[in-house]
């Protein structure tokens, strides 16, 4: 079984009902660069995923860390789904 979600609820416990289905547009995601005071690297956050360093050095590595903004996007969706 999964772990506990943001919630603290573990999935598959619960009233057994699920969401509703979302019907038309979701709200547009964001994926914000934050350099701040004091860092020595940007940070990219989502309204929901948190903070997650982010020092690219070149083409290759840029390439390397495209999974984590995947990953952020995939986490903000969710959020707006569910």
């Amino acid at each position: 079984m999964a772990g506990p979600t943001h919630t603290g609820s573990c999935p598959g416990l619960g009233s057994g009902t699920s969401p509703p289905a979302t019907a038309g547009r979701v709200e547009p995601i964001q994926v914000i660069a934050v350099f701040g005071r004091g860092n020595t690297h940007p940070h990219l956050r989502g309204a929901a995923a948190g903070m997650w360093p982010c020092q690219v050095t070149d083409a290759a590595d840029a390439e390397r860390q495209e999974p984590i903004l995947r990953a952020i996007v995939e986490c903000e969706l969710h959020e707006r789904i569910f």
